[in-house]
């Protein structure tokens, strides 16, 4: 009787179920690879794993605090708290069964959390995409997103992203499914996981503004009175969403509005962002040009851009035929028109938000989206093809061409110059020299006199700083945007140009820039056995 129940379940195996576990497995892999990327220290600091990424040991310090204070309140509303609420469940489980742990462990832990998100959305790409259009443009879509380099980055580290974006990708595949089937059930659903998303990561609010006007417009049989009564009942969905994720929103109101509001305002008039995202307004050179449109691969690479902008013709191609006669549209056009509509208003949702807040990681928002629309043109120009055999040959050279460049990732990761500067330290300066350094570096735990860089050249002069330390992460961000930031970009500028009375003494450049990359398909890091990534890092002394 067993036996026959495994043949059962055994012949319900198709080919799709295969091939989708394999590109969940490569998801996992490419992701597990950078698992320790960053991990060189157990030091909280100037000099520990801050240097990798600024915020990450900081955000996995709050679930650390909340488990061994028993006080549940994060006392931090930068984010909301799902995340770290998230953490401090997985956190105590482990704990509990295991003992304590180093704060290395805790990062991995946390860091695996993200990379299991992370496969979740590729999992959720292929079925929205599944639901829109087929099995195959399913299949594509997942297999971009597996391999998107710019996701790639961001879900190799513990931080909330990863998270946000499981959850929109989730109220996507639930919304569509509603625009399939018309089950109300389906948009609540959607909203509750808009209001997860939100708990996370306070962009993902960007949802409530698009998905009750797209309810509200496309089910035009429904009186008018219930498609609202409908949305009033789903935005109070969300919002217990999100006290769920979020409870001390509520039973600590003060203290939440005081932080959220605190860190809107740094973004919107401080934070030293990204500038040049306003692509759209400042677009110069064709250079500029290029970078701008490369927005979804650290920086991109230019055959996603191809596919996308295929899938857009080809859909709307379809709309024009479908849609000929407006009275008697069918309703697989005013589906797809409704989906191309959302797709824009998110659109234009997150690029607004990048020109007024300036952080570029926002665009992760759109990957699951910009995926099925390029699984969709993926497959129109696959079907293009005169045969069978032409079919698989392009379309192996693209996706192994879109694959060099995540593989390059990992590579740049595995070579990042704050590793080989910290060893040049070790080998090269005393223990008890006096260090100053920007963010983004690394300085091995020996070197104890360690402290941040003043923006201020006359105080430098007359310090006592044996050393200097600029990382390009820190400072090309200020020297991109003079304007904007006057006094940082002529400090740096004067260090630079060697107008201090220190001087270069090492330096750790990358191979490539991010546009030499992305024209090279990421070539080079796979094939210089010297190869240097990452971040370029600059060492000078006091003469």
């Amino acid at each position: 009787m067993e036996m026959d129940t495994v043949k059962k379940k055994l012949k319900g195996i198709r080919i799709h179920h295969i091939q989708l576990s394999v590109l969940l497995a490569l998801s996992f892999a490419l992701q597990f690879s950078k698992l320790d990327w960053g991990m060189v220290t157990n030091n909280i600091g100037i000099n520990g794993l801050n240097a990798f990424h600024i915020v990450e040991p900081n955000l996995v310090n709050i679930p650390l605090q909340m488990m061994q204070s028993g006080d549940l309140n994060p006392h931090f509303f930068d984010e909301p708290s799902l995340f770290y609420n998230s953490m401090y469940v997985v956190f105590s489980v482990i704990t509990g069964i295991i003992g304590p742990l180093s704060f290395v462990e805790y990062i991995r832990i946390a860091r695996l959390m993200t990379i299991l998100l992370s496969v979740g959305v590729v999992f959720l790409t292929y079925l929205t995409a599944e639901k829109m259009c087929s099995r195959e443009v399913g299949l594509y879509a997942a297999l971009f997103m597996s391999i998107n380099p710019y996701y790639l980055w961001f879900s190799s580290i513990a931080k909330e992203d990863p998270m946000m974006v499981f959850f929109i990708t989730l109220s996507m595949y639930f919304f569509v499914r509603y625009l399939k089937d018309s089950n109300q059930r389906n948009f609540l659903f959607s909203m509750a996981s808009a209001g997860l998303a939100v708990s996370t990561k306070y962009p993902a609010g960007m949802m409530l503004f698009l998905l009750p006007v797209l309810y509200l417009f496309y089910n035009q049989t429904e009186p008018v009175k219930e498609r609202i009564v409908a949305i009033s009942k789903s935005i109070a969905i969300y919002a217990g969403a999100f006290v769920i994720g979020t409870p001390f929103s509520v039973l600590s109101f003060g203290e939440f509005i005081r932080g959220s509001v605190g860190e809107l305002g740094h973004y919107t008039t401080g934070h030293p962002g990204f500038e040049h995202f306003t692509w759209f307004v400042h677009v110069q050179t064709i250079t500029g040009l290029w970078d701008a449109t490369n927005i979804w691969g650290k920086n991109g690479y230019g055959l996603i851009l191809i596919l996308f902008i295929s899938g857009m013709v080809t859909i709307i191609s379809q709309l024009e035929h479908n849609t000929e006669n407006k009275h008697n549209a069918e309703k697989p056009g005013r589906f797809n028109w409704y989906l191309i509509t959302g797709w824009i208003l998110l659109t234009v949702l997150v690029f607004g938000f990048i020109i007024k807040v300036k952080m570029g990681n926002q665009m992760m928002i759109l990957t699951p989206a910009a995926m099925v629309v390029s699984g969709y043109g993926f497959a129109a120009l696959l079907h293009r093809l005169p045969n069978q055999n032409l079919r698989r040959i392009i379309g192996s050279a693209i996706v192994l061409l879109i694959f060099t460049y995540a593989l390059s990732g990992i590579v740049s990761s595995a070579n990042d110059n704050r590793y080989y500067a910290a060893d040049w330290l070790t080998e090269n300066v005393p223990p008890e020299a006096m260090i100053a350094t920007t963010l983004f570096v690394h300085v091995p735990d020996e070197f104890i006199e360690v402290s941040f860089l003043p923006i201020n050249t006359d105080y430098l002069e007359n310090s006592d700083y044996d050393y200097i330390i600029l990382s390009s992460w820190d400072f090309e961000r200020y020297l991109d945007s003079p304007d904007t930031y006057p006094v940082e970009s002529m400090f740096y500028r004067t260090v630079l140009d060697g107008n201090t009375s220190y001087r270069p003494t090492a330096s750790f450049k990358r191979t490539e820039n991010a546009r030499q990359r992305t024209l090279n398909f990421g070539f080079g890091a796979l094939t210089k056995s010297d190869y240097r990534g990452e971040v370029d890092i600059f060492i000078f002394q006091r003469m």
